[in-house]
């Protein structure tokens, strides 16, 4: 997990000549990738790439602070790698494999059938979304019992963590689910995929997602009591303190929440909401 983050964060501060803050917003863009599973050699291409366009284009690479600038080039680069893998997979006979969340080109072919493609776009995130309510039903479900069965996912700084914080937490975040009506938001979403008469905006998907997800996460969080808020967030700060003097203070203070957000979906085996797992 870190030596991705700060492997690219080496990187892309060598092609700008200067140090990069690993602010909140590189941090979390960063994760996404690799979350992804954008591979490292990937999003180096993908900044060379943009490294380069400023320079035809006879701009200063300096003005580049956020590797979100950096983005449409991976992804350009990470799409097109897992559009060649599915023409090969249909070559063999073994179909589209959707892998990272791969999305047809916009550019049309001659042999491309939109209706066959969006067919098993929409199967594919049909699937997915099914997916994500199953993985939210159980962990809501689990039974305060559960506690130990739940250790293996619990991270760095578990062991700080009181008994009835690690018995609570499927408990409280069954409320939180409850609270964001996330399963009813999920379910709205899959039936108006599997009703798209148009094409399937991807992006779109992906940020309602992450908008049900920052609700959640918020909501669990200020849920959580006074104590075991603290202890969470202990364990968070032991995994980003290498990073605390690289930063400002706020910026720091919304890493270290990022981390323990990261930390609960540890604790509660569940993924992020997103297409892309």
């Amino acid at each position: 997990m870190w030596e991705y983050k700060e492997r690219v964060r080496e990187y892309f501060s060598h092609k700008k000549g200067e140090g990069l803050i690993l602010s909140p917003a590189n941090w979390l863009v960063i994760d996404k990738w690799e979350k992804m599973g954008i591979p490292l050699h990937v999003v180096i291409q993908g900044i060379d790439k943009t490294f380069e366009n400023l320079r035809s284009r006879g701009l200063s690479q300096k003005k580049i602070h956020l590797l979100s600038y950096c983005e449409p080039e991976i992804m350009n680069i990470w799409r097109s790698r897992q559009k060649k893998d599915y023409e090969g997979s249909c070559h063999d006979g073994s179909g589209p494999q959707y892998e990272g969340g791969w999305t047809e080109s916009r550019k049309v072919q001659p042999s491309f059938d939109f209706a066959k493609e969006q067919a098993k776009l929409r199967e594919y995130l049909d699937r997915r979304i099914s997916l994500l309510i199953a993985e939210i039903t159980l962990a809501a479900g689990k039974k305060s019992n559960q506690g130990q069965g739940e250790s293996s996912h619990q991270g760095q700084g578990s062991e700080n963590q009181s008994p009835e914080f690690t018995t609570s937490l499927s408990t409280l975040f069954g409320r939180a689910v409850r609270a964001v009506h996330l399963e009813e938001e999920l379910a709205k979403l899959r039936s108006e995929i599997r009703t798209a008469a148009a094409r399937i905006d991807v992006e779109v998907i992906e940020k309602r997602l992450q908008r049900l997800d920052e609700q959640l996460m918020q909501t669990l969080l200020d849920t959580l009591s006074a104590e075991a808020r603290e202890s969470i967030f202990s364990a968070a700060r032991q995994q980003t303190q290498r990073y605390k003097n690289q930063m400002e203070p706020s910026a720091y203070q919304e890493t270290v929440r990022a981390c323990s957000i990261e930390l609960l979906r540890s604790k509660l085996g569940i993924h992020q909401l997103s297409l892309y797992q």
